[in-house]
Formats: C-alpha cells, structure tokens, sequence
C-alpha cells in the first residue's frame, strides 16, 4: 500500500510566489530546499507566499547560532514563589504570602525541536499536512556546529522520511517523549515497514523519544544571500542534500519610484542600469540589486531611503574595492562624488546630488541598447549632424531654451500655467497611449509602460516625461492657438 497520502518526489518543480500550496500537489515540493540570489530579491518574500496557510517555525541563523539555539537547551528563566521562614513557614505580611523572584533552569524548545514535535503531531491524522522550518540567512551561521549530528537527518529516502535515525542526549529525549509519548500515529505500520531491516518498531522509538527522526510532513526551507556566501562556506556534503532554487533579479511590477528634486525615476529602471556597472567592476552577480533591495513607501522610494540603503551599499560594498573613476561619480563640477557629498552641512540629504547621481546612470552613454531609456533625458531625437533643442517664445519677450527639451518644455508649462494646460490636454489625449499629457491623475498606460514613459509630479499635476520633442512642440502650439495667448515654440538643431 502506499505509505502516506504525503510522499516525496524527486522531481520536484515550485510554484510561483501568488500560487499557494494545494494539498493534492505538496508531495512536487522539495522537503529541503535553499533559495539563493542577490540580496533584495524577494527570497523570504516567496517562501512565505508560499507556506502562509501552513504551520510554520522560523530562525534567522548568526555567527553566534549553534546546537542548542536550534534544538533546544536548558536556559535560566526567572519564576515567583512564596516565600518561607527557617522553619519552612509561608510567610504572611498584611494579610498577604510573600513572593520572590527565584532563578530556575527549564528546557527551552527551540525552532527545530518545535517543527519537529509539531510534524510528528500530525503524523496521526490520516493525511498529515505539512510544517515548515524556515531557516533565514543558512549560510551566516556555522551549519556543521549548527546542525551537529542532526545533520544525518537530513538523508531523507523516496517516502520523504529520514534513512537513518539518531539517539538523541538524555535531555532531548526526554522532553521529546513528554510531548510525543501519548501520541498514536495513524501510518504506523506503512512507516515501520519502510525500515523492517531494523526489526524494530521505529514509530514507537520516536515517541518515545528514543530515536529521532525526520517525518515526510516536515519541510525545511532556507534563505541564502550569494553576496554573504563567504562568511560560512557550505561544504558539499551539506549541499547535496538540499534543492537550490535561484531566484533571479527581476522587474516586480510595483511601478516603484525615486522620488528626488519633485520628479520620479523609475527604480527598476535603476536597478538595471546599476547593475550593469556593479557587474562591470566585479564581474560576479552575488553584489547586485535585487528589485526589493530598499522598500517603497506608497510606491515612493524617498531620498533618505535611498542614500542610505542603496548609496551607503553601493559605496561601502561595491565599488570602495573596485575605485569610484567611472563618469556615474562624476559631479556636476566634474569632480568625484564622495558619500559625504551625498548630504549637506545640516545633516539632510544632498537632492541635487542625488539626482546628478541617479541621472549619471540611467542615462549613461555606457550602458548597453537594451538598457538604455527610450526617449533618454527627453533628447531622444539627436541627429548625426546635430541636436534637437526646443525653444519657446512668450510675448513678454520671454525666451526659453534649457539645457534639454524636457526641462524647456515643463518651464514652459509652469509659465503658461497648469491648470490651462490641463483643460486643453484634457479635450485630446496623447495618441500613442491614450492618456492626457497633462492631468491630476495617473493613467496605468503610463505607470505600467515599460518604454520609457513615466510622470513628473509638479504641485498637483502630472506631466507626462518620455515624449517626443515634436509632440511637446506642438502641445505648447495647441496650448497657444485655442486660448489665445501668441506664443511660438520650435524645434532648433544646433551643430554638435
């Protein structure tokens, strides 16, 4: 007969991070299994989508884990009694006993000792369903001092349980026994003939607490960052006995953004590009972004999140070894960007600094087609015999002519005024998306375009970014023709 309506199989596949474990499909998941990538890539992130509905005990492993602060151990812990005279008397004072403080020692469960009682549990329904121990950062403590002959466990054979069993200390199996001794288990027999080569009753010596052993119920994930791998080399035996699963970095679709100097950079657009650069000088993956590297705050990633999650690594974890020569650490003045240029005399973080910084890389000559912004600083329309430069006149005798279109193009809107700009965007959507140049709201055409289009936010407007030069000239000339307000926009070209 089959053993458990819960087995194992060898050909394991995992499912996305928005499906959830279904009952009939659990035995296609690993029972031991490590997600691995870079940091920030949302390993915990889908272990925990996965397992939410399920019973789970989690530890976060540090150089100082070991044995018993995964299994268990005894551990003072503070009771209050009463207390009594030399002649054994309780004490009484107004009315009331007298009760102190007394320092005793009890066996603390840890998380292993914990999934483990917990899994053998349920071990006496007819269908057992699965627990999970959930290891974070495996390879920041010492898996062999950690582990210790807990380790052997770990051989699980085609039923999902344990090949060989261990004889725990005198301690563990007590306390195992305590919690499992009145326990029936419904497969008992199925179980005890996977190892009648023993000749023993196997179930009754893991309720007994004589035995310890891994049941086909008990899953244990863990988390891995590849950039920490050094700390505590796995060795090769731990590794075989684990599925790696690689979690690679990609776009998580949260239209995420950097918000600095009142315009908004696409992160994952960043996370890209930085990439590129951080491969670059260290020729490995194991220091790159994942798209959860720093979290976003109602979509918004704001300029203190951002120097000190992504600047402080980037500086202090990547590029302090590599040299910081590159033109993405050039200031405005041309001068290398230090970290300390990143905040101002007050304390407060530099935004113009920021903002030259995150411009330096997304738009970087560097950066290879496929990374490279469509429509990039709003100059997309660059000729090889010269640039394109847009150039509004007002009748007050105003001239505008920035540095690049789009900056041209938003003064221009300011001056004319928003509000006027969005009452004629409003009666003719930009073609290409279908969405207003100017509005007070956000169009998902816009938030979830991956062709460079994006919003600036100024006041409460939202001017579309990413446009063509002949697109804002004749907006601004529509803007002047139906209100009447005799300006002249055009496009120049000026010899590079």
């Amino acid at each position: 007969p089959l053993l458990l309506k819960l087995s194992f199989s060898e050909n394991h596949s995992v499912y996305s991070t928005e499906e959830q474990i279904q009952e009939d499909c659990i035995d296609k998941l690993p029972l031991q299994q490590i997600y691995f990538g870079a940091p920030g890539t949302g390993k915990s992130h889908e272990i925990k989508s996965q397992i939410k509905k399920h019973k789970s005990f989690r530890i976060t492993f540090h150089p100082d884990t070991d044995y018993s602060s995964f299994v268990g151990a005894y551990k003072p812990t503070s009771v209050e009694v009463r207390m009594r005279d030399m002649a054994g008397h309780v004490i009484v004072e107004d009315g009331k006993e007298v009760k102190e403080n007394k320092i005793i020692y009890t066996y603390v469960k840890q998380a292993f000792l914990n999934a483990y009682i917990e899994a053998w549990k349920e071990q006496a329904k007819e269908t057992p369903q699965p627990v999970f121990l959930v290891i974070e950062e495996i390879n920041r403590g010492n898996c062999a001092q950690i582990f210790g002959d807990i380790f052997q466990l770990l051989d699980r054979n085609s039923n999902g349980f344990s090949d060989y069993a261990i004889v725990p200390d005198a301690d563990l199996s007590r306390h195992v026994k305590k919690d499992l001794e009145k326990l029936v288990i419904a497969n008992k027999e199925a179980i005890n003939a996977i190892y009648k080569e023993c000749e023993e009753d196997m179930v009754d010596k893991v309720v007994n607490g004589q035995v310890l052993l891994l049941p086909n119920n008990l899953y244990i994930w863990a988390t891995m960052n590849t950039s920490d791998q050094s700390l505590f080399p796995i060795d090769s035996a731990f590794k075989r006995r684990w599925d790696w699963k690689y979690i690679k970095i990609a776009d998580a679709r949260k239209n995420w953004k950097i918000n600095v100097c009142s315009e908004n950079y696409d992160w994952w657009q960043f996370v890209q590009a930085i990439n590129y650069f951080v491969f670059d000088a260290t020729q490995s993956e194991d220091k790159n972004l994942g798209y959860y590297f720093a979290k976003a705050k109602d979509g918004v990633i704001n300029t203190e999140t951002f120097v000190s999650k992504v600047i402080f690594y980037l500086y202090t974890d990547v590029f302090k070894d590599y040299g910081f020569s590159g033109d993405i650490f050039k200031g405005a003045n041309g001068e290398e960007m230090t970290f300390q240029s990143f905040y101002n005399d007050d304390g407060s973080v530099n935004e113009a600094q920021i903002k030259c910084f995150i411009e330096n890389v997304i738009y970087s000559d560097a950066l290879p087609n496929a990374l490279k912004v469509a429509e990039s600083v709003e100059e997309q329309a660059n000729e090889s015999n010269g640039k394109k430069r847009l150039v509004i006149k007002f009748p007050d005798g105003t001239v505008i002519k920035e540095a690049t279109q789009f900056a041209s193009y938003r003064k221009a809107l300011e001056k004319i005024g928003l509000d006027k700009a969005e009452h004629v965007a409003s009666s003719k959507r930009y073609s290409r998306l279908n969405c207003p140049l100017v509005s007070k709201t956000q169009y998902d055409a816009i938030l979830d375009n991956t062709q460079g289009f994006s919003y600036v936010n100024e006041g409460e407007y939202y001017i579309i970014k990413g446009i063509v030069v002949g697109t804002m000239n004749d907006f601004l000339n529509q803007i002047s023709t139906e209100l009447d307000l005799g300006i002249i926009s055009s496009i120049e070209t000026s010899a590079e």
